[in-house]
């Protein structure tokens, strides 16, 4: 176990066998190597504590926290937070990759930048086997960053590093937020310090089929508008509603018609069938994207080549590794 680490990595997992190994790999072969892994098996029914256990036997940066019920992803992500020793904190998605160089990048500019309290990097989207589909590119500064991030979350929760102290000082991830928790927490960070996204890919997000549902999408998106609702509140009134608005709450409350969230999934539905070359599929996505949601001009973009068939998977993707070099 180490006793003084620079860096803490948590990491919550429930179920998450598929692709648990290759998302640890990630992260104990990164070049910054004083850390430690902090993993949450959050009361899983497959073998992913035993997994897990196999890790730790190997590597003593693992430190194991077993739930013995199932707590969500907030509550397991305060709770490694509480033991972490790290003075910066990093996460980890169980299903998600670190480029080997991630620590490492975002340690060293942390150090040059005591100024930023939180960075995360830009992403890419991988389908179950690997393949790239998608880019998340960012190139803005921190200002600009609070300028998108008061209309949308632009940040891989996954890809983020921060300061541990002012992060415990805004009191966390806040634990009725059950779905958007990283996204009510930039918004609160952005009430007094900065944020910067490092334009170079570090992380891969990973989007199968079977972990992909609209009902998700729908509550992902409905707990966002109530952490904008709190930002504008503190904005004007210098605190939010937050304990009283979820006192009677329940997600009864959360509206099951939101046709920008079933249009979100049938995008990355769609994402995910562009790298199983499925084109036919993809094309059905993306029109039935659009009748749900006909303002985003990335999902025509994304048509308009597919009418072109193979040839235009090609282009896409060729598309895709232009937007890569900067």
């Amino acid at each position: 176990m180490n006793n003084n680490p620079e860096i803490s990595i948590i990491m919550s997992v429930y179920n998450g066998v598929t692709h648990l190994k290759k998302s640890i790999d990630s992260i104990l072969n990164q070049t910054f190597k004083n850390f430690e892994f902090i993993m949450i098996d959050d009361a899983s029914i497959d073998s992913s504590l035993q997994i897990i256990q196999s890790y730790q036997a190997k590597d003593n940066r693992i430190i194991l926290i077993r739930n013995e019920k199932n707590l969500g992803l907030t509550k397991s992500l305060n709770k490694a937070l509480t033991i972490a020793k790290g003075k910066l904190v990093a996460r980890q998605d169980a299903d998600d990759l670190s480029v080997e160089t991630r620590l490492e990048k975002q340690y060293e500019f942390l150090m040059e930048n005591p100024d930023i309290i939180l960075i995360s990097s830009s992403a890419s989207i991988i389908d179950s086997k690997g393949n790239e589909i998608h880019p998340k590119h960012y190139k803005l500064s921190s200002e600009q960053i609070e300028k998108y991030l008061r209309r949308q979350n632009v940040i891989v929760h996954g890809s983020v590093m921060f300061r541990k102290n002012e992060i415990m000082e805004l009191g966390g991830y806040r634990e009725h937020f059950r779905y958007a928790q990283d996204y009510d927490l930039w918004l609160r960070i952005i009430d007094k310090h900065k944020i910067y996204i490092l334009p170079e890919y570090l992380y891969k997000v990973k989007i199968s089929l079977e972990n992909l549902s609209i009902g998700n999408c729908i509550l992902q998106e409905e707990f966002a508008k109530i952490a904008k609702k709190f930002y504008y509140e503190r904005k004007k009134f210098r605190k939010d509603s937050y304990e009283n608005y979820f006192q009677d709450f329940s997600l009864d409350k959360i509206q099951v018609e939101s046709h920008r969230a079933k249009a979100k999934y049938h995008f990355l539905k769609a994402m995910y069938l562009l790298g199983e070359n499925k084109i036919f599929q993809l094309r059905k996505e993306l029109l039935t994207s659009i009748k749900y949601y006909p303002f985003n001009l990335k999902t025509y973009f994304y048509l308009l080549i597919s009418l072109l068939g193979l040839r235009g998977i090609k282009i896409l993707r060729k598309v895709r590794d232009v937007l890569y070099m900067f």
